[in-house]
C-alpha cells in the first residue's frame, strides 16, 4: 500500500517514509535545523514543538536521522548550541515514528560498539514508536529483553524505557497493561520495579476500576532502582489517583493493606493523607477542609496538625489551620505566615531547615495573611499582634 511515498509496515505499526531518496548532507540538515532554531526563538518544550519543528522533523528520512543524531551526539559538551539535547530527543523520536526497527538496531549496534551516550536515543525511538503503536513498541521492547539482558547492565535505563512505553500503552489499551502486574513465573525476567509500575498507573484513564489494580498489585512486590531492595503492593501514584476520585475507598483499602504506600514505615492516616497532598494538593486540601468543618474528626484533625508540622505553609494548610480548635494553635500558625522570610521562626516538627532557604519558609504574602485574619477567630488581642508584624513587614519593604 502506498500512503504518500510512504509504505504501512505491518511489523511496527508505524508509516515508513520512503527510504530511496537520496539523503541530504549534513550541512544542509544543520543549515534546517538552525533556520527553525532562529524562528521559533531557540526555546520550546520537546512535550509541544511548534509547528515549524514538527515540519522538519517530517521531512527527514531515517539516513537524515542516523546522520544528524550521530552529530549532535559527538558534539557532547562542547556544543554551543542549548538545544542540542532537545534535538536529540525529537529526532530520536520522530525516528521511533517512521522506521523504528532500523532505529534500534543502529542505536544498539552503538551500543554494543562502546558508545553508552546512545543509551537516551534508544529510550527516545520507543518513546515516540509508542506515541503512534504503544502495543507495537511494548511487544518488541519485551522480545528484547532477553537480549539486552545478556549484553547490558543498565538497568535504569532499561526502567525508564519501559516505564515510557507503558505510560502510553496503559492509555491506549489499559487492560492489556495491565496484564504486566499480573505476578507470574516471568516477573524476574522482566524486572518490573515501582518506577514501571507507578508509570503505568499514571497512564490508566479516569475512571479506572483502582479498587481491582489495587488488589492486582497486592499481589505482588517491585523492585526499587534508587534505594534498592522491594516494596508490595500498588504503591503511593495509586493511591493519589483513587483518593482524587474516591477519597474515602482510597484511604479505607490503603489503611487495610499496610506497607502498600511504599513508606518506609507502616503507613498510617496521617502519612497518606500527606502522600495525596504531596501529589494532589488542591484536591487533598478540599478533602481535608470538609472533613474538618463537619467536626469531631479526630483523625482528620490529627493528620492536618502533623501535616502544617511537616510541610511549609500554603493558602491550602491555611485554610485547615483556621478551623483548628485551639486558638492557641491558629496563632502560632498564622504568626509564622505573618512574618517575612528573613525572620528565624522555631519549629515544632524539629525538621532540619536547609541551610539555603529562608529562615521563615512559613512566610506568605502580606495580602494573604489580610485575607485570612478574620477567619482564623482570634482574640482582639492576637488580632492586634498579627497587623503589627504586617505593618512592621510592610514598613521594612518601603525602606
Amino acid at each position: 500500500m502506498i500512503l504518500s511515498g510512504r509504505r504501512l509496515d505491518a511489523r511496527v505499526g508505524t508509516v515508513i517514509k520512503d527510504v530511496e531518496r537520496d539523503a541530504r548532507p549534513l550541512s544542509e540538515l544543520l543549515e534546517a535545523l538552525e533556520e527553525v532554531n532562529t524562528s521559533v526563538g531557540f526555546e520550546f518544550l520537546v512535550t509541544n514543538p511548534p509547528v515549524e519543528v514538527d515540519d522538519l522533523l517530517g521531512s527527514l528520512n531515517s539516513e537524515e536521522i542516523t546522520i544528524l543524531i550521530k552529530h549532535l551526539l559527538q558534539l557532547g559538551d562542547e556544543g554551543t548550541d542549548d538545544m542540542r539535547s532537545t534535538w536529540v530527543i525529537l529526532i530520536a523520536r520522530q525516528w521511533g515514528k517512521t522506521d523504528p526497527i532500523t532505529g534500534i538496531e543502529y542505536t544498539l549496534k552503538e551500543i554494543e560498539e562502546g558508545s553508552p551516550v546512545w543509551w537516551s536515543v534508544y529510550a527516545d525511538i520507543y518513546a515516540g514508536w509508542s506515541e503512534l503503536k504503544s502495543q507495537f513498541a511494548w511487544d518488541h521492547f519485551v522480545e528484547l529483553i532477553p537480549r539486552m539482558a545478556d549484553v547490558f547492565h543498565t538497568p535504569y535505563v532499561m526502567s525508564q524505557t519501559a516505564a515510557l512505553i507503558l505510560n502510553r500503552f496503559a492509555a491506549d489499551h489499559p487492560n492489556q497493561a495491565l496484564r504486566v502486574l499480573v505476578p507470574g513465573p516471568q516477573d524476574q525476567e522482566r524486572g518490573l520495579n515501582s518506577v514501571i509500575r507507578d508509570s503505568l498507573i499514571k497512564g490508566l484513564p479516569e475512571g479506572s476500576d483502582w479498587e481491582e489494580i489495587a488488589n492486582l498489585s497486592a499481589k505482588r512486590t517491585f523492585g526499587m532502582l534508587d534505594v534498592g531492595g522491594i516494596v508490595e503492593g500498588p504503591g503511593a501514584v495509586l493511591f493519589a489517583r483513587w483518593a482524587r476520585e474516591s477519597p474515602n475507598e482510597a484511604l479505607a483499602w490503603f489503611s487495610n493493606h499496610k506497607g502498600s504506600s511504599d513508606s518506609m514505615v507502616v503507613p498510617d492516616f496521617t502519612e497518606l493523607i500527606s502522600v495525596w497532598y504531596r501529589r494532589a494538593p488542591e484536591i487533598a486540601g478540599d478533602w481535608v477542609q470538609r472533613e474538618l468543618q463537619q467536626g469531631d474528626n479526630a483523625e482528620s484533625l490529627e493528620a492536618a496538625q502533623l501535616l502544617i508540622s511537616w510541610h511549609n505553609l500554603d493558602r491550602n494548610l491555611l485554610n485547615w489551620a483556621r478551623q483548628f480548635p485551639d486558638q492557641g494553635s491558629r496563632f502560632k500558625i498564622l504568626e509564622s505566615a505573618a512574618h517575612s522570610a528573613d525572620v528565624y521562626i522555631e519549629r515544632d516538627s524539629g525538621i532540619l531547615r536547609m541551610i539555603d532557604g529562608p529562615l521563615n519558609p512559613n512566610s506568605q504574602e502580606v495580602a494573604v495573611v489580610e485575607e485570612m485574619l478574620p477567619l482564623f477567630n482570634l482574640s482582639p488581642e492576637q488580632e492586634t499582634e498579627i497587623r503589627q508584624i504586617l505593618g512592621d513587614r510592610i514598613e521594612k519593604q518601603a525602606k
